[in-house]
């Protein structure tokens, strides 16, 4: 595992090790040549992230809706009460 033979053992070491990569391989891996993976990648979150801006606009607007719906169900409640109040008013007034 010690490749070079200090004693000591690096991490790319232990990792070249561990995955059994000699160096020769390890340092001729292409670097940087990804472009195109790092642009699909990209895209990819530019949509996700699109996608959850429009799911959390969608959250907000229905919790306002709900909200606006419970107001007015409050208060055609009291309207209720209030039109069965007058009701059983005039009801003993006759």
């Amino acid at each position: 595992m010690d490749l070079d033979f200090n004693k000591r053992l690096a991490f790319i070491e232990y990792l070249l090790f561990r995955y059994h990569y000699s160096v020769q391989q390890f340092v001729s891996r292409p670097q940087g040549d990804n472009k195109k993976e790092i642009d699909e990648a990209q895209h990819q979150l530019e949509v996700a992230t699109n996608a959850m801006d429009l799911a959390i606009k969608a959250h907000q607007e229905s919790t306002a809706a709900a909200d606006h719906a419970k107001k007015e169900s409050d208060h055609a409640n009291k309207s209720a009460a209030e039109a069965k109040r007058y009701a059983d008013d005039a009801k003993k007034k006759c």
